[in-house]
């Protein structure tokens, strides 16, 4: 049995039993036993290199196949917004798909806030956490410093994280500092995982090149899950 999943379980049964506690870090939602799933709705809205824009809202699902295998199943409007693949859960507890790893960017951005959290979150608890940042013209990821400190809110609790510094990293195979500020919120309630806000942004610095890159998106958890 995965270490990560027999925890999502168990936290989340504590929490409804606790109401404003959490148990233990947990992902949010997934089981262990094969067949479990969670879906969500995500709302992405970017403006990115040149003021290129990225905007899409997508429904997602993810199943549990079985010996650390995850099934990932988007749909949304746009014809690319549609995806069935297969992804792989690793040890940290977060999940890789080659060639839809936007699909579950969220999903591990809440797994990675999650798995530092002390073993009982309450309201004045803080810690730090990291989130996955895309910070160069590749899809690799990093990950980026966040504090998060638990607040108080009337349908359980909200994770406030935020996160500023500067990097240096590579565009266009020329090494570059950036600005980078990142900001969000995560609301637990008893039944689990409800939502996340996050946003951020990018000051690159390029000369006369300088711009500004930022980003949001919105992940809700959703009862019904795409259709395939």
């Amino acid at each position: 049995m995965n270490r990560y999943l027999a925890i999502a379980a168990f936290g989340a049964a504590s929490l409804a039993a606790t109401g404003a506690a959490l148990a233990a870090p947990a992902p949010p939602l997934l089981h262990a036993e094969t067949g479990s799933a969670l879906a969500y709705h995500v709302v992405f809205d970017g403006s990115f290199w040149n003021g290129a824009k990225t905007a899409f809202a997508r429904d997602v699902r993810l199943t549990v196949l079985g010996g650390g295998a995850i099934g990932v199943v988007s749909a949304g409007p746009a014809k690319d917004d549609a995806a069935n693949a297969q992804g792989t859960l690793r040890k940290n507890g977060e999940i890789d798909v080659r060639g839809a790893s936007d699909r579950v960017r969220s999903y591990n951005t809440i797994v990675q806030i999650l798995r530092t959290a002390p073993a009982s979150i309450e309201p004045g608890s803080t810690w730090t956490a990291s989130v996955p940042m895309q910070f160069n013209d590749t899809d690799a990821t990093a990950d980026f410093p966040v504090t998060v400190k638990a607040v108080s809110d009337p349908s359980g609790l909200v994770l406030q994280g935020t996160g500023a510094q500067t990097i240096t990293t590579t565009y266009g195979g020329y090494s570059v500092p950036i600005d980078v500020d990142v900001r969000l919120a995560l609301r637990l309630t008893p039944n689990g995982f409800d939502r996340c806000d996050f946003a951020a942004s990018e000051v690159v610095h390029a000369g006369p090149q300088t711009q500004t890159l930022s980003w949001k998106w919105a992940m809700t958890a959703a009862a019904a899950a795409p259709k395939v």
